[in-house]
């Protein structure tokens, strides 16, 4: 992956800029990637033009961060496609049927925690019905350290909590001035992280691992190089999350399609 180049155009100019100020590696992300988050910059400093903007982070270099920042920060929220987590839910459970015991489990990408919250409170809530023992701390990763500050803390507002029912806000979280926060014993259960999952391996093995909507924005080849980093992070027959418009179909030798209409793979052995 390290062969991967950013274009020469003017966008891929300010993105070389921001990497070089940054030390981020954005070659394997594809360029319209940054494009939103570098005309909401344009509009924030009321620049007319991106000539403007790369002349303004020539002379600003905390606007890298910036932009960095608005790129990575994704569109998240609980339970997001809950068909989806329903269809995972029907599969983790026969899974807990065939092999009653605690699975370990990993999110990438993982942003400001709604989908890893939204993975551990599916466990959870699998795990105290069938009378299992806790697992191993759920584990998440993401390349913006705001994010995962945001993540750490648990606090959200009511508004981000809409997807959730009542009776599960009452179960996991408690009042707090600014909403609600994630119960101590659950935060405990849950290891943030910051970590590129391009760059870096997994940290560790696991049964479980969702990685939403992070392959869209990647060019092929950074695709196939994650998703080969992700098997090898998989146990054998392990799961693979995928988001709805995201596909392991180019490596059929890797990954086997468990459910096409919502992204669901196992690891081959």
């Amino acid at each position: 992956m390290h062969t991967l180049r950013i274009g020469t155009d003017i966008l891929g100019k300010i993105i070389t800029r921001a990497a070089t100020i940054t030390g981020e590696y954005l070659a394997p992300y594809r360029t319209e990637h940054f494009r939103d988050a570098v005309e909401r910059r344009l509009r924030a400093l009321d620049l007319s033009s991106y000539e403007a903007y790369l002349t303004h982070l020539e002379r600003d270099e905390d606007e890298a961060y910036a932009m960095l920042n608005e790129a990575f920060v994704g569109v998240t929220g609980f339970f997001r496609d809950a068909q989806a987590f329903d269809a995972l839910s029907e599969h983790l459970t026969r899974r807990f049927c065939q092999h009653p015991s605690p699975l370990r489990a990993y999110v990438a990408a993982c942003s400001t925690g709604q989908e890893a919250l939204s993975i551990f409170i599916l466990l959870e809530r699998l795990r105290q019905a069938m009378g299992l023992p806790e697992p191993a701390p759920l584990v998440a990763t993401d390349i913006n350290p705001h994010a995962i500050e945001t993540a750490c803390e648990g606090v959200y507002t009511a508004d981000q909590l809409r997807g959730l029912s009542s009776s599960l806000r009452h179960q996991f979280f408690e009042p707090h001035p600014r909403g609600c926060r994630l119960l101590p014993r659950y935060r405990r259960r849950i290891r943030y992280q910051v970590s590129d999952v391009l760059r870096e391996r997994p940290p560790g093995r696991f049964e479980l691992i969702c990685c939403r909507n992070l392959l869209i924005y990647l060019q092929p080849r950074a695709q196939l190089h994650l998703l080969n980093s992700l098997h090898n992070a998989l146990r054998p027959g392990g799961l693979l999350f995928l988001g709805a418009y995201e596909s392991a179909a180019p490596l059929p030798a890797l990954f086997a399609l468990v459910d096409a209409d919502h992204s669901i793979y196992a690891r081959r052995p």
